[in-house]
């Protein structure tokens, strides 16, 4: 079984018709060599990295703490409850500044 993956991209960001980021890159895995060329705001770049290389790259946390622990951190326990309490603004209006409409029917039948 042969394997064989290409990928390219390219990237061109403009801020009132002047660029402020060009990239692009292209890359070639033929199941054992994963080769990219890219470029970033004029600077080029070549890279060459075997499967062990791959694999060490992708087993690197991306974060110090665990996907758990930061998801505990941002946003608790179940158990946990909210504390927060909400409070109603009240529109204090003079009396004289109220009007009352009140439908009373003066006839009993």
């Amino acid at each position: 079984m042969s394997i064989s993956i290409e990928t390219s991209g390219a990237i061109q960001s403009s801020v009132n018709g002047n660029i402020i980021a060009d990239a692009a890159f292209d890359s070639h895995y033929d199941g054992e060599t994963l080769k990219i060329k890219g470029f970033s705001d004029g600077v080029q770049s070549y890279m060459e990295l075997d499967n062990a290389a791959i694999q060490k790259i992708l087993s690197m946390p991306s974060h110090h703490a665990s996907l758990e622990e930061r998801i505990m951190s941002d946003y608790g326990s179940h158990t946990k409850k909210h504390t927060k309490k909400h409070t109603k603004k009240h529109n204090k209006k003079s009396n004289s500044a109220k009007k009352t409409r009140r439908n009373r029917s003066t006839s009993k039948k």
